[in-house]
């Protein structure tokens, strides 16, 4: 994916925050962007809160969204394949990572895997 395909964005860190290492401004393009809007649109679509424990539909539940903001995103043209993963184990009180890998086929006809930390 080129930049004219995917744009350019302010990269955030992995608390969506923005990326300034030495006090500019860092950019992402290609898969990184498209990483980080869906990290940030589901974030902000499920309600998702720092801290919060996931109850037992909760994968299922970011599988769907998942697909949802896929499906919006012009520079995607098909959704192959999805997969959550809580870290630490599924149910244990202490789970505070999601992870979603998400294989993809551009707009452009590329696949791309995207991994999605939320």
């Amino acid at each position: 994916m080129t930049n004219v395909e995917t744009g350019i964005g302010i990269k955030l860190d992995s608390d969506l925050d923005i990326s300034a290492p030495f006090g500019q401004i860092a950019t992402t393009t290609g898969a990184a962007l498209i990483e980080r809007d869906v990290a940030f649109s589901l974030v902000s679509e499920l309600g998702i809160v720092r801290g919060q424990v996931p109850d037992a539909d909760f994968a299922a539940e970011v599988e769907v969204e998942t697909r949802r903001v896929l499906d919006r995103d012009p520079r995607i043209q098909t959704v192959n394949t999805i997969s959550v993963s809580l870290s630490p184990a599924r149910g244990e009180a202490d789970a505070d990572t999601v992870s979603v890998a998400v294989g993809v086929t551009t707009a452009t006809g590329e696949t791309e895997a995207l991994l999605i930390d939320i």
